[in-house]
């Protein structure tokens, strides 16, 4: 049984309380949080299976294999305690990749098989290790061959982007993205074709980017996939269409658009477990109203019974 302890900034247990007196919304449709892959992995280890963490739940991400021809994907691998003392997974850029699908082995997901028909909202918790980029496109964190969340687009530079990419239409932060690990959050309005398509992505909380433009060639029926915009693409198929290049430690699908409160209460729970210093305040309720009335850090930490 999972359970999270909140500890006071001088390491003293001053509450215990599953994640739902953090208040946040546990209707998502995908979880992938790595402090949960198989315990007998070590650094370095190839991920070939990472179990989705919400309730009742048969799906998983895993190793791509496919039914005929050449495999050009690799699974990424485990390194652990690496942000704030949490697991991450991290991916090569180069072909590194996992599919997310319906069981062990089954079907691939789409956006649609998920659950998703209009409004979505994505959190990430990413440590890019390539800052910059030197194509027109993006490294992915997650794509469906349309793109859609990455980081280092559309820049020449060395500074770090995150964007949410739908063909032309974009929203992207180009500043202000810090020089580690950061919450990348992302919404959409309407997953599926639609001239009424509102995209937004933000990081830490801080102020987001938006655009409206409209695309109607989008769709919810491409398949998914973690760590690149297409699965089992040879490295020299694309160079604009770039893997990702760095470490994944949770990643977490609503298939709604969040309001503004509950954001704000995911955002504090990712801020609060991996350290980082963020925008994010929570609507404080019981132990977290205490400690935030008391004036103590609370750092979330994760104890397996």
């Amino acid at each position: 049984m999972k359970r999270f302890t909140l500890i006071a900034s001088f390491g003293a247990a001053v509450a215990l309380a599953p994640l739902s007196a953090m208040a946040m919304p546990i209707d998502m449709v995908y979880w992938l949080d790595a402090d949960t892959l198989d315990a007998s992995l070590n650094n370095g280890d190839p991920v070939t299976l990472w179990a989705d963490s919400t309730p009742s739940s048969t799906r998983v991400a895993e190793d791509y294999d496919p039914p005929s021809g050449t495999d050009a994907s690799q699974p990424p691998t485990f390194n652990a305690g690496v942000i704030n003392g949490h697991d991450v997974v991290s991916f090569d850029g180069i072909d590194d990749e996992l599919v997310p699908n319906a069981t062990v082995g089954g079907t691939r997901l789409t956006w649609s098989t998920m659950g998703i028909s209009s409004g979505m909202t994505v959190f990430a918790v990413v440590n890019p290790a390539t800052r910059g980029h030197a194509s027109n496109f993006a490294a992915f964190i997650l794509g469906d061959h349309n793109g859609i969340i990455g980081v280092n687009a559309f820049d020449t530079g060395s500074a770090q982007t995150v964007g949410l990419y739908r063909h032309a239409a974009d929203a992207e932060v180009t500043s202000g993205v810090p020089a580690g690990a950061f919450i990348a959050a992302y919404s959409m309005t309407n997953a599926a074709p639609s001239a009424a398509n509102t995209r937004s992505v933000s990081v830490d909380g801080g102020a987001a980017a938006t655009d409206s433009t409209a695309n109607t060639s989008q769709t919810i029926n491409h398949l998914m996939t973690i760590g690149a915009d297409e699965v089992n693409r040879a490295p020299s198929f694309d160079p604009r269409y770039s893997n990702f290049t760095g470490d994944l430690a949770e990643l977490i699908i609503y298939n709604r658009v969040l309001s503004e409160a509950e954001h704000q209460e995911v955002g504090f729970y990712l801020e609060a477990k991996y350290g980082l210093d963020t925008a994010y305040v929570p609507e404080p309720a019981g132990a977290a109203m205490l400690l935030l009335m008391t004036g103590l850090v609370p750092l979330v930490r994760r104890r397996k019974e």
